[in-house]
């Protein structure tokens, strides 16, 4: 149930929904766990497991997020358009492009009458589930490919610099190839990466709403702002 500011009932996107009361909790539960198992004093308690996997689950739900938000960002476009005039002069083109390379010699006939949204949503989908290193290059390049988004927009609706993100996908990365012998993660620090990654969600759910809503003529969003005081939803 999404949470209510004002006696209005705020409700961002699916995807949000879904990292925040699906995903995180995964992450939070490690962070109890750490707590409990580490007694009162100073000193390493030997919990580094714990911690470590809580920064390659807190990374996953990052990845998933951006990867359903981006189709699901794509779906509203494809259920409010009738053409696809209507979408960003990028995503028009990488749609030619996609059914130029289609094997099929005439793979471009593909994008006549109602077509082209199938070949819109099967790209899509195909280019998100490719994303497995979700740092700021990465992320700006699948928004701006298949949303329109232009990379200096994004950085700038993002509170958190693009370099913390980055250093955080590859901490991730580390952890994934070197497991203990990877750099130790203090509990605190989880826990900032955890208000981080939180934060660059609400960000990057609101930049889309408004994106997303600039593009369609009737001015439509589709889904509501996470008030930046409240983002419990």
């Amino acid at each position: 149930m999404a949470g209510v500011y004002g006696g209005n009932w705020v409700v961002p996107s699916n995807s949000r929904q879904n990292f925040k009361r699906k995903l995180l909790p995964d992450v939070t539960k490690l962070l109890q766990t750490h707590e409990e198992l580490s007694p009162p004093g100073r000193g390493r308690r030997h919990l580094g497991h714990i911690t470590r996997s809580g920064v390659l689950s807190l990374c996953s739900a990052w990845e998933l997020y951006i990867e359903d938000v981006t189709i699901e960002c794509a779906n509203f476009l494809v259920d409010t358009a009738d053409v696809p005039d209507a979408l960003p002069d990028r995503v028009k083109g990488q749609l030619v492009k996609a059914s130029k390379a289609d094997t099929h010699n005439f793979g471009v006939l593909k994008l006549c009458g109602s077509g082209w949204k199938d070949v819109y949503l099967e790209t899509v989908t195909a280019h998100c589930n490719r994303l497995n290193t979700p740092k700021f290059g990465q992320i700006s390049s699948l928004l701006h490919d298949w949303l329109g988004v232009a990379e200096a927009d994004l950085e700038a609706a993002w509170s958190n610099p693009r370099e913390s993100l980055n250093s955080f996908v590859t901490l991730r990365g580390e952890i994934a190839h070197r497991g203990a012998d990877a750099e130790y993660v203090r509990r605190d620090c989880l826990s900032g990466y955890v208000d981080m990654i939180d934060q660059f969600t609400i960000d990057t759910d609101n930049f889309l709403r408004y994106h997303i809503s600039s593009i369609m003529t009737e001015n439509r969003s589709p889904w509501n702002r996470i008030p930046l005081l409240h983002h419990q939803a």
